[in-house]
């Protein structure tokens, strides 16, 4: 079967890294047009046709269309006993199947959910695109125990939370609502006692480090920052600097190291406190 040229570039799943699944859906999607112009009719002797074609069409599009990462994975995930007969039909609900988990359900429903249309945008359009984007959302459940309105709601809870260890671990771990309830309390928790350990540990330090005599200088001098409150930990027993437990720990609010959640270096601290001046 002799079959021109192509404009179509191959498919090369390392330039989709980032969601693989949504683009070789559309890159199938628009190699089916580009099949149905080069298509040949099978030998008239044969028995199967609807099969031929099929077999021919995933000959061409591995041979043709597909980057050589992509035969790569393709011969990872197909044995080379099922290779001969394989379907074009089959090789791309098994590759569907190989991309399906580095899907994360909740990140897709979010940006769909920022979809809007442009100026220049018909109506056709942006309801072509959105019908398109929605199908790397997942607004159905697998179980009777389960609703849209539950997925809505796990996915508010997980964008919407304050808590990075929390939609780290949901983003990860693909939770579902009752997993995100059960597994979101024991994670702050967790986040609360670590903190406290951390803020005795500084002060266990800070103590331990300084213990002047009665009369002596150094103990004029504990008295007299005694009321100062460390910037990065919050404790008025810690000197700060590099002695302070805080300088070594990430914070829980805005994720960076070197200073505890709510110490006056926090800048998601200090600017949900300016907003709240505005407010007042």
């Amino acid at each position: 079967m002799e079959v021109a040229a192509s404009a179509m570039p191959k498919f090369d799943p390392e330039a989709h890294r980032n969601n693989v699944f949504d683009a070789f859906v559309e890159y199938i999607d628009a190699f089916e047009f580009e099949y149905e112009a080069i298509a040949k009719e099978p030998p008239a002797d044969t028995v199967d046709k609807d099969k031929w074609r099929d077999i021919q069409k995933r000959k061409i599009f591995l041979g043709r269309y597909s980057s050589r990462t992509f035969q790569t994975e393709y011969k990872d995930t197909v044995p080379e006993a099922d290779r001969t007969q394989l379907t074009f039909s089959n090789l791309v609900e098994k590759m569907k199947t190989r991309y399906e988990p580095t899907k994360n359900y909740t990140l897709a429903n979010h940006e769909f959910h920022k979809i809007v249309q442009f100026e220049d945008e018909s109506f056709d359009v942006y309801a072509h695109r959105v019908r398109h984007e929605a199908q790397s959302c997942h607004f159905k459940c697998g179980n009777g125990n389960c609703t849209v309105a539950d997925i809505m709601i796990r996915d508010q809870i997980i964008i919407g939370s304050s808590n990075n260890e929390i939609r780290r671990n949901a983003l990860t771990n693909q939770w579902n609502l009752s997993q995100l309830m059960e597994n979101g309390r024991k994670l702050e928790a967790v986040t609360f006692s670590a903190h406290k350990i951390a803020q005795d540990q500084c002060s266990a330090t800070f103590i331990s480090r300084v213990r002047p005599g009665k009369y002596s200088g150094a103990k004029r001098q504990s008295n007299k920052t005694a009321t100062h409150q460390c910037r990065t930990c919050s404790n008025k027993a810690c000197e700060g600097g590099k002695q302070c437990i805080g300088s070594r720990m990430r914070c829980f609010d805005c994720n960076e190291m070197g200073h505890f959640r709510g110490s006056q270096v926090c800048r998601a601290y200090n600017q949900r406190n300016i907003e709240g001046e505005r407010g007042a």
